[in-house]
Parts: C-alpha cells; structure tokens; sequence
C-alpha cells in the first residue's frame, strides 16, 4: 500500500502526486517498483505511455479474497459478517468494465500522457460498514436479518480513507465511471452478486431466478403486470364473443 500526506491529513480525495512511496508491505513494495520502473522505461525510451492507477475493482471474475465478495457470501449463506473495526474505514470502488474502458481510451488518446500516472476510479468513498448494509438491502434483506460480527482492525486499517481523485482521467483521457455500485441503479453490485451466485456458489437455476427476482423487483413486477393484462384482455375478449 501507499501512505499519503493528504490521507493522513483528511485531505480527500487522492491526487496522483498526492501518494509518496511507504509500503507498508511486500505487496505495496511490488506495485510500487513496478510502476517506477514502467515510468521511467517510458520517459527514458521516449514511449508514449502511461500508469494507470485503479481503485479497488470489482464485478465478475474478481478476487473473491476481498471484502466485497466475502461480505456477499457471507451474507447469501446466512453466516456472520466479519468486520474488521468499526467499519468507518472506507474505499473507492471501480467497476471492472470502467477500468477496462479507461485503459482503452488510455490506448486511444491523441493527447501527450507520456510519463502520467493517472487515477482511476468512481471518485466515491463507501464505508465498509455502509458497504454491508447496501449489500443486506440489494438482496431485500432487513437489518434485523444480518448479523455482523466485530473483529480487530487489521494493522494499518483503523481510520483508512481511500478515494482517488478522477480530475486527470476526465481531462487527459475522457474517462468517467459508468457502472455505479450504488445508487438507484447499483448494476454493478448486482452483476458481482449474481456472478458470485451464478460461478462461485453453484446456484441451481432455481436459486438464480429466485435471486435475481430480488435484484430486479421492478423488471419481475412489470412483467407479471403485462401478463396480467394480457389476460384480462382475454378475458374481455371472451366475453365479447360469448355476448
């Protein structure tokens, strides 16, 4: 991971030049080193390239090692919700399609990125906490229904706010997110729950129709609706005839 200035300052959201170098792991390490060295081969041969940043992605095929996907099964099963802390902790999350979309225009830019690291992300912060519950009301779940079981913070995780400034995405390369994890829409909550469902809780074809019934109340009711009228037209159509 990476330490900020601004972070521990409460300043938010994250600027690119914002970060400097302090992992606090061998994972920060890595990703660190290999952006460094990517930047500099760059500059150094004269490439027309640049760093992408993400925030933390998600939709189908993600790491299931997450929070996200963990607080969904644990959620569809039944089982306790194991928080780390008190939730507050929080995160920028961007769907998959998004970051794949803004690595395309990164591609396609005629603009000059040549050495640029570039932010990407929804330029939202979600609490963990606020995270779980919107998962519970996704599934048209109660709060009463849940049960969320309070663990340590993990070191470093008390207090952490992460959401990225999006300002250089939208001028360099014309990128803005599309695929909303909440919202009136949240599709992309929806998709990642059905994907979870769908390839990695086997869900029979049953179980899927029953879930995505409540993913999409509203699509299930329209359509129950029109088939209410078209029987009622039916129906009228039969007294007519009979009359």
């Amino acid at each position: 991971k990476l330490n900020s200035k601004r972070k521990e300052a409460g300043l938010l959201p994250l600027k690119e030049d914002d970060v400097v170098p302090n992992p606090s792991n061998v994972y920060g390490s890595s990703k660190h080193a290999q952006e460094q060295i990517f930047i500099t081969y760059a500059k150094s041969y004269g490439l027309n390239a640049c760093a992408i940043r993400s925030a933390t992605m998600f939709g189908p095929y993600g790491r299931i090692e997450q929070a996200l996907p963990i607080f969904i099964r644990q959620i569809m099963d039944g089982k306790p919700i194991t928080l780390d802390g008190d939730g507050k902790q929080s995160r920028d999350y961007v769907y998959v399609e998004d970051t794949a979309r803004a690595i395309e225009l990164a591609i396609n830019t005629k603009e000059n990125i040549k050495g640029e690291v570039i932010n990407i992300g929804s330029g939202k912060e979600i609490k963990f906490l606020n995270l779980i519950h919107l998962i519970r009301h996704t599934l048209g779940l109660k709060e009463n229904e849940i049960n969320i079981m309070h663990r340590p913070f993990r070191a470093g995780e008390e207090g952490l706010r992460v959401v990225l400034d999006i300002t250089k995405a939208k001028k360099l390369l014309g990128y803005e997110p599309e695929v909303p994890m909440s919202g009136i829409d949240s599709s992309g909550l929806k998709s990642t729950i059905e994907w979870m469902a769908n390839s990695i809780m086997n869900y029979d074809e049953k179980e899927m129709d029953n879930l995505r019934r409540k993913l999409y109340p509203l699509r299930y009711k329209d359509m129950k609706e029109i088939n209410e009228d078209k029987n009622s037209s039916i129906q009228s159509n039969d007294i007519q005839v009979s009359v």
